[in-house]
């Protein structure tokens, strides 16, 4: 009677609840009265003597160090700004008797007139038979429902009103005790939120009692094992400061709970603060701790995805996954992987990732994972040469194959990665640059260079380093007296000089207005940045690296036009520059009028014009170190010999790059080459529009007068060529159509008509018959270099019947005929001409006279026949093929 701050109802409820634990609800274990004297001091209250009772008697606190007594008081203080005067509620300390289980507190605050305000606090444990007493039934706890009932209008028998039920019935009686009626609608509410009882949940409880945080972990139950529970916990605890941690379950039909109490760390004057506790992490991480990781990611597919695609996307890919792929690999990164894999397709079958490597290692934090995607499996040997050329040092590598024993989806190449001078890679900034090198290098758009690593050094794109390896080329092939690896060396060691070698190039033929025109160009921006870069020089030492970059900068300054701004089909990577040859001072003797220089992933080309108007053949050679030597001396003979018919011609050549291994293919290859090669260099020529007048090409900016004349014509290699050149020419449009190449189908067939063999056969008759002989009655023997698919050697083969052709050579064969027959080989050497691509090795072997055979001119050893030991002068038994070239 004398507690007067709080109403007569919630006393009477008290009153019940003492009663109804009296009534063998409640195994009383110990008892004493305290007495609260100053709520501000540390020793706020104090033992009344000799009040103890059973496990709080004096006798009892003395055996155990008055451990209980302290755990009391503490948590006495606890509660002692709370005006609430009743109490029931754990104690953290196990029960020495009957269960192993923490004590119940019953304490029952009430004033009194001598000694102020007394603490009468009850031991023990709940009987098992409390258990087993409906909650409706309970004083307290019914009281503790009907306010819920109440407080959220739920009516008798609704979906709520009997979910509360199951709540309570659900939760340990000593927590629907202690638990405030504020608490209990708390976790009312958060569990009648549930929407998805497959989910992961997390709540905070907010409750009176300072220093104390409660949370509720709300999650399927056929999630909830102790396995589930025990790494929450771990988790929690490791997450959450706190002195003390307590834990309870409550389980359910669907759907479990994880209550838990953290005491929490006070600071030196014993307040502590609620931390802020980020729920929705929490649910995710407590996710990824029990939930089947199958699950996780069926529910991420579907939540990132609407209506059936989520289910669509699992169903494709989830059941091919490997299960060492799942054990290692975390939900986020699966899913995207599952995007990566989706954007495969049979026209675009590659797919490339750059990401920072973010689990804890010993390799430190400048560890990046470039992920590869393929259809096709990509080997160790093909890809870790085209990163090792991007600058990266490869640490090691993971594979994972998508598929079953039926079928493959997608391969998975994982890479950690570093940077070759071991700085870390900033994959936001890098990743545009380096993932198209990769992927262009594999759909063979671009070469695997080592320039390739000015993506990391110069941030340079992978069509910006195709300019500079154009550059390098080019210089290499004006007789430099530098080597590939020196050139690639010098604009590796020195990435500011290379950048700013493709911003000169830039500045020139850039389309983008704000360069401004031409004569603002060439009186402003040129003039400065080669101030820019002769600066750059200041920081080179080696004089070698000096010149190289001079010499490479001078090819750029005098470089006319170029296709590189063309906006073209992706399948055409080729690049080409038309150059002031005469302005070159690194150019060799004889200097052209102009030159057009052509780089591409498959073929490299060039064509030499010694005046405004000239023409010339365009060759197929095998000479890829030094193309522009061999068409330079082909420009000198040219010189002499046609000195009578015209002033001026021109030649030019390409070479391929990977030649394959087959002649049909290598004819194949090298005519799709030659189409790619006759097409760049239109692209930077002038035109003549259907009024007459020169038209620049669109996107090329200018730095020469108009220049609409391009004339080719056939040669080594290209001899049926001339319709593919027509062809391209009547497809740009060119104005010259289909008289832009001589010869082809509606022209002049070179080796139809053989005008040049027919011609040089005058020249040998006469040169014969000023020996004496008539070459055309009289057997006369022959050596040759050629073959008979070729126009001069072909019709030159035919001339006469009398020819003993004892011994030929090309670069691919030999044939030796020790001792011929005219005719019969004459008519072989004929059908030889007339077959569509021939070759020695079609020769009939029947044709060939004793002794004699056809060799491929690389083999290593050729047994030598004693005629052909005769014929050759030679007493080995056996010679290399070029031994025997020399020879004969």
């Amino acid at each position: 009677d004398t507690v007067t701050v709080i109403s007569s109802d919630t006393k009477e409820e008290w009153s019940k609840l003492c009663g109804w634990l009296k009534l063998d609800n409640f195994t009383l274990m110990g008892f004493i009265t305290l007495v609260a004297q100053d709520s501000d001091s540390t020793n706020f209250i104090k033992t009344i003597d000799n009040s103890g009772l059973g496990i709080l008697a004096e006798t009892f606190l003395a055996k155990s160090s008055k451990t209980l007594l302290n755990v009391v008081t503490a948590r006495l203080s606890k509660l002692r700004h709370s005006e609430f005067p009743f109490a029931l509620d754990l104690i953290r300390f196990t029960s020495p008797v009957l269960r192993f289980e923490n004590l119940m507190m019953l304490s029952i605050r009430v004033p009194d007139k001598k000694s102020g305000m007394v603490e009468h606090v009850f031991l023990g444990l709940l009987r098992g038979s409390s258990l087993q007493v409906k909650n409706v039934e309970t004083p307290l706890i019914h009281q503790k429902m009907d306010y819920i009932f109440k407080n959220r209008n739920m009516l008798v028998n609704s979906y709520d009103y009997n979910e509360v039920v199951r709540i309570f019935r659900a939760t340990p009686k000593f927590e629907l005790f202690r638990s405030s009626r504020k608490e209990l609608i708390q976790v009312c509410d958060g569990l009648l939120s549930v929407n998805n009882p497959n989910n992961i949940y997390c709540f905070q409880i907010n409750t009176r009692v300072t220093g104390v945080l409660k949370l509720m972990i709300v999650m399927p139950t056929s999630l909830f094992s102790e396995e589930a529970i025990e790494h929450t916990v771990v988790l929690l605890k490791a997450k959450i400061p706190h002195q003390h941690c307590d834990w309870f379950e409550a389980r359910g039909s669907e759907k479990s709970r994880l209550h838990l109490e953290f005491e929490l760390q006070e600071d030196t004057l014993g307040k502590s603060e609620l931390p802020n506790v980020d729920l929705l992490q929490l649910e995710n991480e407590i996710s990824g701790l029990i939930k089947p990781w199958k699950i996780q990611l069926r529910e991420l597919l579907q939540s990132k995805n609407t209506g059936d695609e989520g289910a669509r996307l699992y169903e494709r890919y989830v059941p091919l996954m490997p299960s060492h792929y799942s054990a290692r690999v975390e939900i986020l990164e699966a899913l995207e992987n599952i995007q990566f894999m989706e954007l495969l397709t049979r026209d675009d079958d590659l797919q490339f990732d750059l990401k920072h490597f973010s689990i804890p290692s010993v390799l430190g934090k400048s560890v990046s994972l470039l992920y590869v995607y393929s259809k096709e499996k990509i080997h160790l040997i093909e890809i870790m040469p085209v990163l090792q050329n991007l600058g990266l040092h490869v640490i090691d590598q993971l594979t994972t194959r998508i598929g079953n024993d039926e079928k493959t989806l997608a391969f998975i190449q994982s890479f950690r990665v570093v940077r070759s001078d071991r700085r870390k890679i900033e994959e936001e900034h890098f990743k545009p640059l380096l993932a198209p090198i990769v992927k262009q290098v594999f759909k063979k758009k671009t070469e695997n260079d080592p320039l390739n690593g000015l993506a990391l050094l110069a941030n340079l794109a992978w069509r910006e380093i195709n300019v500079l390896q154009l550059y390098r080329n080019l210089s290499l092939q004006l007789s430099a007296p530098l080597t590939r690896e020196t050139i690639n060396g010098v604009l590796l060691r020195h990435p500011l000089c290379s950048r700013l070698l493709f911003e000169t190039f830039a500045c020139r033929f850039s389309p983008e207005s704000s360069f401004g025109n031409l004569i603002y160009r060439q009186e402003v921006l040129l003039p400065q940045k080669k101030h820019e870069f002769i600066e750059s020089l200041v920081t080179v030492k080696q004089v070698t690296d000096d010149e190289v970059l001079r010499r490479l900068f001078e090819l750029i300054e005098n470089t006319l036009r170029t296709n590189y701004y063309l906006q073209q089909d992706t399948e055409e990577t080729g690049i080409s520059i038309k150059l002031d040859s005469r302005k070159i001072e690194q150019m060799p003797d004889p200097v052209p009028f102009k030159e057009i220089y052509v780089h591409d992933v498959g073929m490299e080309g060039l064509h030499l014009r010694f005046g405004p108007v000239a023409r010339g053949g365009l060759r197929w050679s095998d000479r890829p170190d030094d193309l522009r030597t061999e068409i330079l001396g082909l420009v000198k003979t040219q010189q002499t010999k046609n000195v009578v018919i015209v002033p001026v011609g021109s030649k030019g050549g390409f070479v391929l790059k990977n030649t394959p291994a087959s002649r049909e293919e290598a004819i194949t290859e090298s005519k799709n080459q030659y189409r790619r090669f006759i097409s760049a260099m239109l692209q930077i020529t002038d035109n003549f529009d259907a009024q007459g007048k020169i038209q620049t090409p669109s996107h090329v900016l200018s730095y020469d007068d108009p220049d609409p004349y391009l004339v080719v014509a056939a040669d080594k290699g290209t001899a049926t060529f001339s319709d593919i050149a027509n062809e391209v020419s009547e497809k740009c449009d060119y104005w010259l159509g289909d008289a832009f190449a001589s010869g082809g189908s509606v022209g002049y067939d070179h080796k139809r008509e053989g005008i040049t063999a027919r011609g040089g056969w005058e020249c040998v008759k006469l040169h014969f018959k000023e020996m004496g002989r008539d070459i055309q009655a009289e057997h006369t023997t022959v050596i040759g270099i050629g073959d008979m698919s070729g126009d001069v050697f072909g019709n030159g083969m035919l001339q006469s019947k009398m020819l003993l052709l004892k011994a030929a050579f090309n670069h691919m064969h030999i044939i030796l005929d020790p001792d011929p027959d005219a005719e019969s080989s004459w008519q072989e050497r004929k059908r030889l001409f007339d077959l569509p691509g021939s070759s020695w090795m079609d020769y009939s072997k029947e044709r060939i006279s004793s002794g004699g055979g056809i060799y491929e001119r690389n083999e290593k050893s050729i047994k030598l026949s004693p005629e052909i030991k005769g014929m050759l002068g030679t007493d080995a038994d056996s010679l290399k093929g070029e031994d025997a070239v020399r020879l004969i």
